[in-house]
Formats: C-alpha cells, sequence, structure tokens
C-alpha cells in the first residue's frame, strides 16, 4: 500500500550516492537506490520527486525515465547526467522529465529545484500527467492509475489539449470533448487539475516551448507557432509571466551556460549552442 507522502527518491549509481546525501532538503528525506532496484521501487512505495542520474549512460537513462513515466506519470523526474548533448537533453524533456541539469551542477540550484516542485505538487495538488507528452507516440500519455482521482471525462479534455497543443482551440471544444457544459467543465477541471483550464494550457506551451528553446534551428517565431500561440508579442507576455523572463532572455541564458562549460574545459561535442537570431 503506497504512502500519502513519499520522499524525494534519487536514482544513481553506488559511487554517487554520497553526493546526494549532501543536498540536505529542509521538507524532506532522501531515498537513495540503484537504477536496478528503481522500477520495482517507485512502482510499490511511489514518490513526491524523483532524480535521476544516468551519468554517462544516457541512453539506459532515457529508457528507464520512459518506463517510469508510464508507470508513474504523476511523478515529477528531474534528469541529470554527464553527457552535454541537445539531442539527449530534447529526448529527455519529450519523453517527460521536469528539469534537466549537465553535471557537474550547482547542489544549490539542484536544492532550490527539488523543493519548489515538493511545494507545486502538494499545494496546488499538481498533476504531473498532463505536462509530460511532448510528441504524438506519447499520447494519449495518462497512466490509468490515476483515473481514480481524475473524471475520465476530464482525463479525455486532458488528451485533447496534449493533441492538440498546437493548434487553435477553446473552452468550448474542451468541454464537448469532456461532454458537459461549459461552466460545469470549468469548475470540474479546476477541482482536479489545481488551476483554471487556460492557466493549465498555458503553462503546458511555455514548458514545451522551453523545450523548443534549447534547439537552434528554431526562431522564437517558430517556437510560438509550434506551441499554439500565433502572436509573437502574446508568446512573450506569457513567457515571462510563466519563467520571469523573456524567451530570448532564456535562450542567452543557455548559450551563456554552454560558453561558461566550454571556458571550463567541458567537453562541448554536440552542446546546447544556440542561434541567438531569435525572429
Amino acid at each position: 500500500m503506497k504512502q500519502d507522502r513519499n520522499p524525494v527518491i534519487v536514482i544513481a549509481e553506488k559511487c554517487d550516492h554520497d553526493l546526494y546525501h549532501c543536498l540536505q532538503l529542509t521538507v524532506d528525506s532522501i531515498q537513495i537506490i540503484h537504477p536496478e532496484d528503481s522500477r520495482d521501487f517507485i512502482k510499490n512505495n511511489g514518490a513526491d520527486v524523483v532524480l535521476m542520474d544516468c551519468g554517462y549512460n544516457v541512453y539506459e537513462g532515457l529508457a528507464l525515465l520512459k518506463e517510469i513515466k508510464m508507470s508513474s506519470q504523476e511523478i515529477p523526474v528531474i534528469f541529470l547526467t554527464d553527457v552535454s548533448s541537445e539531442n539527449i537533453c530534447i529526448k529527455a524533456f519529450r519523453t517527460g522529465v521536469r528539469d534537466y541539469f549537465r553535471k557537474p551542477f550547482n547542489l544549490s540550484v539542484l536544492r532550490c529545484t527539488i523543493e519548489n516542485l515538493l511545494k507545486v505538487k502538494r499545494t496546488s495538488k499538481e498533476k504531473r500527467a498532463a505536462y509530460s507528452v511532448f510528441t504524438e507516440d506519447m499520447s494519449p500519455g495518462i497512466n490509468n492509475s490515476i483515473t481514480s482521482d481524475i473524471p475520465p471525462n476530464i482525463l479525455r479534455a486532458v488528451r485533447y489539449i496534449e493533441r492538440n497543443l498546437s493548434d487553435k482551440f477553446s473552452l468550448d471544444d474542451l468541454s464537448r470533448e469532456a461532454r458537459i457544459s461549459k461552466f460545469h467543465f470549468c469548475k470540474v477541471f479546476k477541482q482536479h487539475m489545481g488551476m483554471p483550464a487556460k492557466e493549465f494550457i498555458k503553462l503546458l506551451r511555455i514548458h514545451r516551448a522551453k523545450a523548443l528553446l534549447i534547439r537552434k534551428d528554431l526562431t522564437i517565431t517558430c517556437v510560438a507557432m509550434e506551441v499554439g500561440i500565433l502572436d509573437l508579442s502574446n508568446f512573450i507576455r506569457q513567457f515571462k509571466e510563466v519563467t520571469g523572463i523573456t524567451p530570448s532572455d532564456y535562450r542567452a541564458s543557455v548559450q551563456k551556460k554552454v560558453l561558461f562549460d566550454s571556458k571550463n574545459g567541458q567537453n562541448s561535442t554536440g552542446s546546447m549552442t544556440v542561434n541567438c537570431n531569435i525572429y
């Protein structure tokens, strides 16, 4: 039987266990387990947040990540790796990670990220499933284990949002998908998802945009269109409301990190070089 509240779970090789004992979270204990034991442990015990450190075994890590997200979509996952690769980063976000760190990382930043996730998850009753699907091959992307918490008609609406995120749709479309009136849909959606439907859609679009902004082949205008926001000024405004910075500042921060890693002798092969010609 799963507990109501479980600790932060760290999946890492034994040689890295001491590192994560140093996190010293103020709100939770940390349970550190080996990758081979992680599937059964999470299935039987659950978790509030999962940290997955795959080291250099990135493809094994991505495979394990996919298994975990298929069985426990509601658990937010932070993905950590020793490999610098734009491709790996994009694959991780598409599979459903909430955040991505390349080692070596700032321990304080990681600690803050975890505690913020815990706060959001517990205070807003966040449902991670809707944040996890970034490509069509992952649809519907919501595990049946959470259907007891979310009514089937609301799940249908969430799946509709995920499948049509790049397109324009309205609350009328969502209420029709849920087969209830728009007024009742708005009320029930907020009750079970912890936020209004419009806010949910905005957060999902911006979260997907952050993953797309890493790509050097997409302008900010293209990113905005990819996430279903056709007006560039509206996209910039919404992005700043959610993240606190503009898309160009976010993209520049990624580039700054790449330059910092390069100057400090990190392997920059396949790194997240960003095209700053954003418009």
